[in-house]
């Protein structure tokens, strides 16, 4: 691997037998390694275009859309259980039972409240609550279990949890196999060391996981497109970023790689922040990962990538992942690549940084303002082998850079602007013709922009000052938005519809709630035909005060506008009653 495979040396005999790309990739690989050599690399940059469609990597992944289709009597929950799959929500149920029991054990304060370990069923129901606040949306989370007949309140909330017992499920909600350690102890020192190494700890399993049947249950198109994200968080955490041109200013960085014409996410990676130099996932696959790429967003796009290179795609990217070394890098991956780049961006040609200078003048009093020579669409481009890089001028200069455009092809349709008359100040439509390459680029960036709206309407759960939370929630909203592409497809409905992916959800809340109910009924005594039941109080010493079942159901409150509350039970019927020395009317009421 240290040697050259080719070299400008080379006679076209000695190649006899190879295909155009063999020799193309060759020729890439050569660049590739004397910039990780550091090196000098020269390119010749050629004005004369040629035809360039010879050396673009033919398509040969498998077909895409849903690998596994479900048949006509499939419901919205068996698709979303291929994103998010049971096994996960049994791994979050024994998690969540276990951090609640270390952690109860270790504050005694909370020993108060009485906890009882959940069930998968339960787990299920509690994911269906967190999906109905994303589509019914309360300005406080208490104001789901308010009272029917007002502005406020959810009928399935309120019977399907306690409102005490869904605290205390999102108190322990966790989804980590890490031992609970109280702040200030050895344990817990040695927990911030390993989260230091990767700070998604917390939440690996469940992104793996999610990551990995998204990429299972669906086959991507030849194009991709990969851009950056934020999940709305301002709390204190090391990986918040502040990104100006986003809706969400400050939050966490995340970068997906997804399908264009559906929002599809493939794959995504959490932005961490490293007090060192040194990415903990650099070396996890050592094919893909330890190679040298010029810049970190290079690394990012290789993972990305990871499983759908060598098949012939076709990924656009903006300027803050584009450079010269990262596309030769996926060329020699048999992957073709287009986007943006920038004046700094790594191998960029002198001729494309400032490309006013490279136009011929007429008239010494041209040279007097540079910026006038190029109206609003001329472009220019050149060619080095395989790889172009054009320079279009639309409200200012764009900058483009490409493997997977044909030279040959330089003028795209035109793209629609809207222009102001300088005499009568109106505007009006008018068509600007641009390169080839822009109308691509246009074409095919568009799917992480698609996936984050559709994300955006109805996002489940609450805000939480934990990031971790946060993104949990983000996990849950992909796989939803993933299963929701998925059901789309098989039934032939448009999956850009706001109002279908609204009653998509609220089907899938609606399953995983199903039957379930957190209340107790209560329990009536079975008594023999024609027998009486006898009623009689007793005292329940050790359990904990209650509110009377009588004051309850009829209004009784107490001066401070409280349900009177009471530790006598009655043996039959196993509810509370209040003290007939103090309240008898509950106790007259009841018998009757």
């Amino acid at each position: 691997m240290d040697e050259f495979i080719f070299s400008p040396t080379d006679t076209e005999s000695e190649f006899e037998g190879f295909t155009n790309i063999e020799v193309m990739k060759t020729q890439r690989m050569n660049y590739y390694r004397r910039e990780v050599r550091g090196q000098p690399v020269v390119r010749s940059w050629e004005t004369k275009l040629t035809d360039t469609g010879r050396f673009i990597h033919p398509f040969h992944g498998p077909r895409p859309g849903p690998t596994h289709r479900i048949g006509g009597q499939g419901r919205e929950i068996d698709y979303f259980w291929q994103i998010f799959d049971p096994g996960l929500v049994a791994f979050i149920t024994r998690q969540t039972n276990r951090y609640a029991k270390e952690r109860r054990r270790q504050r005694p304060s909370e020993l108060r409240e009485k906890w009882e370990p959940a069930t998968v069923p339960e787990m299920k129901a509690f994911l269906g609550v967190l999906l109905l606040f994303g589509c019914v949306w309360q300005p406080e989370i208490d104001l789901y279990w308010a009272k029917s007949g007002g502005i406020f309140g959810h009928e399935i909330v309120r019977k399907t949890f306690p409102r005490h017992r869904f605290r205390l499920l999102l108190r322990y909600f966790y989804y980590c196999n890490q031992r609970y350690c109280k702040p200030g102890t050895p344990q817990y020192s040695s927990q911030k060391k390993a989260e230091k190494v990767d700070r998604m700890l917390k939440l690996r399993t469940v992104i793996e996981r999610v990551n990995t049947n998204s990429q299972n249950m669906r086959n991507p198109t030849c194009e991709l497109s990969i851009d950056e994200g934020v999940i709305p968080f301002r709390g204190r955490s090391k990986n918040v970023t502040y990104n100006p041109a986003k809706p969400h200013k400050y939050g966490i960085r995340v970068y997906m790689l997804s399908e264009p014409s559906t929002g599809y996410v493939f794959n995504d990676e959490i932005h961490q922040h490293f007090d060192g130099d040194m990415h903990p996932l650099d070396y996890r696959n050592p094919d893909s990962d330890r190679v040298f790429l010029g810049n970190k967003p290079g690394k990012v796009v290789n993972r990305l990538m990871s499983q759908f290179l060598r098949l012939g795609h076709h990924v656009v990217m903006d300027s803050y992942y584009t450079s010269v070394p990262l596309f030769d890098h996926l060329y020699y991956h048999d992957t073709v690549a287009t986007g943006t780049c920038k004046k700094t961006t790594p191998g960029l040609p002198q001729t494309m940084k400032d490309p006013h200078e490279q136009v011929p003048l007429s008239t010494p009093s041209e040279q007097q303002n540079t910026r006038e020579r190029w109206p609003r669409g001329s472009f220019t481009t050149i060619q080095n082998d395989n790889l172009i890089v054009s320079a279009w001028k639309d409200c200012k200069m764009v900058r483009f850079m490409s493997t997977g455009v044909n030279a040959r092809h330089r003028q795209g349709p035109g793209v629609t602007r809207r222009s102001k008359d300088r005499i009568t100040g109106n505007y009006r439509r008018v068509t600007v013709t641009c390169p080839r390459v822009a109308v691509v680029y246009n074409k095919f960036f568009k799917g992480v922009d698609l996936s984050d709206q559709m994300m955006s309407y109805y996002h489940p759960g609450r805000t939480s000052p934990r990031w971790h939370r946060c993104v949990f929630y983000h996990q849950l909203n992909k796989a939803l938005v993933n299963a929701f592409v998925n059901w789309a497809t098989v039934n032939n409905i448009r999956s850009d519809k706001c109002r279908r992916q609204l009653k998509f959800r609220a089907t899938i809340a609606e399953q995983l709630i199903g039957n379930y109910t957190g209340r107790k009924q209560p329990i009536r005594a079975a008594t023999l035909p024609g027998r009486p039941r006898r009623h009689t109080l007793e005292r329940d010493i050790e359990g904990r005060r209650r509110r009377c079942y009588m004051c309850r159901t009829h209004g009784r409150r107490t001066a401070t506008g409280k349900v009177p509350e009471t530790r006598m039970t009655c043996t039959a019927c196993h509810v509370p009653i209040c003290n007939p020395n103090n309240r008898a009317e509950c106790w007259e009421g009841h018998n009757v």
